[in-house]
């Protein structure tokens, strides 16, 4: 897929039991795939039944480090087989262009200071969809985001936060957004919380990014 226009995305309810859930959005870090650190990228909260809720996925990737005391450096734009670096200057800590990445399909956020640590951080479409926390002097994160899009029924999480190996393992699907200028994910089924009867999510009315 090519270009920088968002994907447009629709979760259209057609279930009466929707309005007390949430319908968390997320992606797997593909560098990873064993990591348990997948973040609430998209979080759409008590949709009623007939209710539809807009959102873009966007095809390119941001990233930049928070430092320990919370301050947050401007973001890069993110290319596959790119490595980024936290360096100290003497205006304090810059995070610039360091260089080819160790795998092509990747990129890495290393640190280059002395002390401290910093968080790596990757946005999609503004919201913050994956992270490595902690990375140390001399270590590095490593990222790869695809068009795969998992979509999970949650109760109490947070967007932008850690969402944790429970969530992960339970999400209702992956759908993969190649090629796709506009889909609905439609869900139906369902039941109150007590009752754990699951949902149906399909996408539909998927126009092709050629179309």
């Amino acid at each position: 897929m090519s270009g920088s226009t968002e994907i447009e995305l629709r979760l259209v309810s057609e279930s009466p039991f929707t309005a007390v859930y949430q319908f968390t959005f997320f992606q797997m870090n593909l560098a990873r795939p064993e990591a348990q650190d997948a973040i609430a990228w998209k979080l759409i909260e008590r949709p009623g039944e007939g209710e539809a809720h807009a959102f873009g996925f966007g095809p390119a990737t941001e990233v930049d480090i928070m430092d320990d005391y919370g301050n947050f450096t401007p973001r890069l734009p993110a290319r596959p087989g790119q490595r980024y670096a936290a360096i100290l200057n003497p205006s304090g800590i810059v995070f610039v262009d360091g260089g080819a990445a160790e795998r092509p399909d990747s990129y890495t956020i290393a640190s280059e200071l002395q002390r401290g640590n910093i968080d790596g951080n990757v946005y999609r479409s503004g919201l913050l969809i994956g992270q490595q926390a902690r990375i140390g002097p001399g270590q590095r994160g490593i990222f790869r985001y695809g068009f795969g899009l998992h979509l999970a029924v949650t109760r109490g999480l947070v967007e932008g936060q850690v969402i944790g190996k429970k969530v992960t393992t339970k999400a209702v699907a992956e759908f993969d957004l190649t090629g796709i200028r506009s889909a609905d994910f439609v869900v139906r089924g369902g039941g109150k919380p007590r009752q754990k009867v699951p949902f149906s999510i399909a996408l539909e009315n998927v126009l092709p990014h050629d179309a």
